[in-house]
């Protein structure tokens, strides 16, 4: 009776998540395994470290769900369908969708938009892997439920992770705004400041024409004759 009331528990807890999941899952072609990572163009990024740490994860999950044996789980056939849909689901978004919002969050490391879309889809991956964890607890044996509690904890330590990185770069993303609106701003005062008005009155008298006097010459006095000497 406890077995299958657990069960419909996490039956239902499950749909939501597993949608969100589907909902970010492109069943399309692989990423190409050519295509190389440009690097971080920040100083002293955190985000680097934070993208390998979350791939190495993504493949050892992956891992471990296909060792799972839905089948033989002492459950419900309707938790185990639903079980297997969840298991489907994140191994399609492991090996398709997150290692192309890994590469988009490497190839802009400073963009807020490639990032905050990663830690979405980690939070619906965290949210879906936890609800198999807990069925695999509740109806497997503990050789495959092990390995999926320390995939959740693990993953659970990378949102956290990334919801640091996205706070910090919003935050210098905001200063960097506003420094651009105040330039803006100067520059758009300087250019309405009113032009200096040089005001000409027409009617003004014109100012008097400088006159030079020239001085007459002096008539030079003739020298005195002596008188003649006799």
């Amino acid at each position: 009776m406890r077995h299958w009331i657990l069960s419909i528990l996490i039956s239902s807890v499950s749909i939501s998540a597993a949608a969100q999941v589907a909902q970010m899952t492109t069943p399309a072609q692989p990423p190409s395994q050519t295509a190389q990572p440009a690097a971080a163009t920040e100083t002293g990024s955190t985000l680097d470290p934070l993208l390998n740490q979350a791939q190495r994860l993504a493949q050892n999950t992956s891992s471990d769900l296909a060792k799972l044996r839905i089948s033989k789980w002492k459950a419900d056939s309707n938790s185990k369908q639903q079980a297997q849909s969840n298991t489907d689901s994140l191994t399609r978004n492991l090996n398709y969708a997150f290692p192309e919002l890994l590469n988009k969050a490497r190839n802009a490391p400073l963009s807020l938009g490639p990032t905050f879309t990663l830690y979405r889809n980690v939070n619906a991956l965290y949210d879906v892997l936890a609800n198999v964890a807990e069925s695999a607890g509740a109806f497997g044996p503990h050789e495959q439920y092990d390995p999926l509690a320390n995939d959740v904890a693990q993953w659970d330590q990378v949102r956290r992770n990334l919801a640091d990185h996205l706070d910090q770069l919003a935050a210098n993303t905001d200063a960097e705004l506003t420094r651009l609106r105040t330039q803006a701003a100067m520059a758009a005062r300087a250019q309405q400041a009113p032009p200096k008005k040089v005001v000409v009155d027409d009617n003004a008298p014109a100012p008097a024409a400088k006159t030079t006097k020239k001085k007459k010459p002096t008539a030079s006095t003739p020298a005195s004759q002596s008188p003649p000497q006799q």
